[in-house]
């Protein structure tokens, strides 16, 4: 698990980036991933995305995490995710 300030610098230190850490330019997520004999790689994903469409699903019904309006305050890497679940 990997928290502010470093989500979005993660995304340097991998080798491998989910394609939505890499839509999203930020990730809280590292796992080791080995194939075969080689050294095990780093995979960096996001799943904040997940996390707050899960919490206005919750609170607010299907209806939150889809249409509508939505105001975010913020810029760091919660903020990009919290404006990727708009799009997603």
């Amino acid at each position: 698990s990997v928290t502010m300030p470093h989500k979005q610098r993660l995304l340097t230190l991998v080798d491998i980036v989910d394609p939505l850490a890499q839509t999203v330019g930020a990730a809280n997520t590292v796992v080791a991933q080995r194939s075969g004999t080689g050294p095990a790689l780093l995979a960096a994903f996001n799943t904040d995305v997940a996390g707050i469409v899960g919490a206005l699903r919750e609170t607010a019904g299907p209806a939150a995490a889809g249409g509508g309006t939505a105001f975010v305050l913020g810029s760091g890497a919660t903020a990009c995710s919290a404006l990727a679940t708009r799009i997603k």
